[in-house]
C-alpha cells in the first residue's frame, strides 16, 4: 500500500487514475489510502477527482472520514456532473444507504439529456434487483430519452430490473 500512495503522491495527474483505479479495485482493503485519495479528490482534474471519489466510494464504511470531502465535492464544477452525482452516491454507499444511491442516479435521469444520463445508467447496472427503486426513471428514460442509445439502455436495465425483482 505504501508504494500506491507514493505513486498517488507523486505521480502526475495522468498517472494517478490507474492508481486510483488500482485501489478502487481493492476496495476497504485500500482504507490505509484514504487520506492521500481525500487529497487527490481535492486537488485535481475532473476525471481524476471521479477516480477519487469513486476509490472513497469502494472503500464503503472505511471511507467514513472522507465524508467532509464527498461533501464538498456535491458542489464540484465538473461540467458532466458525473463528480457531484458520485460524490452523492458515495456519501450513501459510505454509510450503507444503498437506496439512497439508487435514489441519486435515478435522479440524475431527471435532468436534461448528456453524459450524465449513460454514466447514471451503468450505474444503476451495478446495483442489479436493488435498483428496482429506480423504475419509475428508467421506464421514463425508455420511453422519452431524445437519445437512442440511451432509451436502449434504459429498456434493457429495466428489463433486468424487473425480472430481478423479489416480487417481478
Amino acid at each position: 500500500m505504501p508504494r500506491l500512495v507514493a505513486r498517488l503522491k507523486d505521480e502526475g495527474q495522468a498517472r494517478q487514475v490507474p492508481v486510483l483505479n488500482t485501489l478502487q479495485s481493492m476496495g476497504p482493503k485500500a482504507a490505509s489510502a484514504l487520506p492521500a485519495v481525500m487529497a487527490v479528490a481535492e486537488t485535481s482534474e475532473g476525471r481524476v477527482r471521479l477516480a477519487a471519489v469513486r476509490a472513497i466510494e469502494a472503500m464503503g464504511a472505511a471511507g467514513e472520514e472522507a465524508i467532509p470531502v464527498l461533501t464538498r465535492a456535491l458542489n464540484d464544477g465538473d461540467p458532466t456532473k458525473q463528480v457531484p452525482v458520485e460524490a452523492a452516491a458515495a456519501i450513501c454507499v459510505v454509510k450503507s444507504d444503498i437506496e439512497g444511491a439508487v435514489r441519486v442516479f435515478a435522479g440524475a435521469l431527471g435532468t436534461e439529456h448528456g453524459p450524465l444520463h449513460l454514466h447514471a445508467l451503468r450505474r444503476l447496472r451495478e446495483f442489479g434487483s436493488a435498483a428496482a427503486a429506480a423504475i419509475p426513471a428508467l421506464t421514463k428514460t425508455a420511453e422519452a430519452c431524445e437519445d437512442i442509445d440511451c432509451r436502449e439502455m434504459a429498456a434493457t436495465l429495466l428489463r433486468a430490473v424487473e425480472k430481478t425483482k423479489p416480487d417481478g
